[in-house]
């Protein structure tokens, strides 16, 4: 998989005068310089690694806006938004909300959207517990239709002495024709 690194100043995301790495990864070369096909793999800086913002308030969109700037199949991230509080003395729940938005001219989609964080490249433990089951869980993806917007919310429960300054956002973009 070859990787491209793209370096953005991402003032809104750290500070003022943090610049940072964004990645953008994809199986083939890119159609246009942002325009990828599926699979499409972003990483970004978690900006509620910091304990103080583990309140339940809800992350300003603003502060993952450059992710519009890629898309996956013309699909795209019109807007993400996250928050984070403690469950328990050592557990933190953190709600992800991922608006995808599929333009005008583009066939119907269904969009399999994972999400994950890391530390080092390594993927941290979701601690939530299992629910019952009747069957395994199949990740049905969501459906995204020409000239219309949907979103998903993923849930993860993780470790709060897993959550470090340096910790990031995984998100990796597949789909197909709906």
């Amino acid at each position: 998989m070859k990787r491209i690194q793209i370096l953005l100043s991402l003032a809104a995301l750290l500070s003022a005068a943090a610049t940072t790495a964004q990645t953008v990864a994809t199986g083939e070369r890119p159609v246009y310089e942002n325009e990828f096909r599926s699979p499409m793999v972003l990483e970004v800086p978690f900006v509620l690694a910091d304990p103080a913002r583990w309140n339940d308030t809800w992350s300003s969109e603003k502060e993952y806006a450059d992710l519009v700037k890629y898309c996956c199949e013309k699909v795209f991230i019109e807007s993400l938004k996250m928050r984070a509080r403690r469950v328990g003395g050592d557990v933190v729940a953190v709600t992800i909300k991922t608006k995808l938005r599929n333009p005008n001219g583009n066939h119907d989609k269904r969009v399999f959207l994972t999400v994950e964080l890391q530390n080092d490249g390594n993927t941290i433990r979701d601690v939530t517990p299992p629910k019952p089951q009747t069957a395994p869980h199949v990740d049905k993806g969501v459906s995204v239709e020409e000239s219309d917007s949907a979103t998903k919310t993923t849930v993860l429960s993780v470790l709060a002495d897993d959550l470090k300054p340096t910790t990031k956002l995984k998100i990796t973009m597949a789909l197909r024709n709906d």
